[in-house]
């Protein structure tokens, strides 16, 4: 995950001190600030912040780069777990081990 050092304010939790708090709700508060509560995905500790434009879309493209992570994440997991399932299959082959009623 990203590290803590680069993290903006709203994403770090005051209760666990980890970098996981994820939007749960946001309105306009007037017309320069926000409301926003987060939820921390560590200790499920919620907190509401009255906000400003800039902390938010600094906090929007902080998320954006933690999402991106956990899909590069994802897609990494994915294809080890097929190529696990395609070696499987090859030494299934070769060891004529296939039968019609498998597939």
């Amino acid at each position: 995950m990203v590290d803590n050092i680069f993290a903006p304010t709203l994403a770090i939790c005051p209760n666990c001190q980890s970098n996981c708090c994820h939007p749960l709700d946001w309105e306009e508060h007037d017309a320069e600030r926000w409301h926003l509560t987060v939820v921390c995905g560590n200790c499920e500790f919620e907190i509401t912040h009255i906000t400003n434009y800039e902390e938010l879309t600094e906090f929007d493209y902080w998320l954006d780069d933690c999402l991106a992570e956990i899909h590069m994440a994802y897609l990494n997991l994915m294809r080890e777990n097929l190529s696990e399932y395609a070696d499987k299959f090859v030494a299934a082959l070769n060891a004529d081990a296939l039968l019609p009623m498998d597939f």
